[in-house]
């Protein structure tokens, strides 16, 4: 009898507990599979992916639903949720030169971008925004990868150098 007690004793709590556990679950509502970083990616890095089920109240704005190719236009860390935001489909013309420019002061770029590249005041060249990398001190702001004609890279590399560069975006 004391058996018995027992055992309906721990049905009882089982059952109870996987009533409240689904009580838990349907109040997330439906979910969505969406991709996550599986360990942690720099701008340009090979996507690392897989797809997991996330409920719908905890998918980002823009968690992307089909698995990312190509390489990551941004920072992401393991277990982040890919987004649109963090897509680069962007890729330099054939024969452009990748340089390095300050962000400081320049507006929200994101690969693809259109660009124009000023020195010393003056309008250089147009080029496309490649992959922005942050900073971890404050006052560097880190820089984006710009992607520019070959025949005003050597110009952008004296202004970068004498500290003139200003990067503003088409519109």
């Amino acid at each position: 009898m004391v058996v018995a007690v027992a055992g309906l004793t721990c049905w009882w709590a089982v059952q109870s507990a996987l009533a409240a556990a689904d009580r838990r679950a349907d109040a997330w509502g439906t979910t969505r599979t969406v991709w996550v970083a599986s360990r942690s990616l720099d701008a340009g890095d090979e996507w690392a992916v897989k797809a997991e089920e996330f409920p719908l109240a905890m998918v980002p704005s823009g968690g992307v639903s089909a698995a990312p190719t190509g390489v990551a236009g941004r920072s992401v860390g393991a277990g982040e949720v890919v987004t649109a935001l963090d897509l680069s489909d962007a890729a330099p013309p054939t024969g452009w030169v990748a340089m390095a420019l300050p962000r400081t002061g320049a507006p929200s770029l994101v690969p693809g971008d259109s660009v124009v590249v000023f020195g010393n005041g003056s309008e250089v060249c147009d080029g496309l925004a490649g992959p922005t990398v942050e900073s971890d001190a404050a006052s560097m702001g880190g820089t984006t990868e710009v992607w520019l004609p070959p025949d005003c890279a050597a110009t952008v590399a004296v202004h970068l150098q004498a500290g003139t560069v200003v990067l503003a975006r088409h519109t």
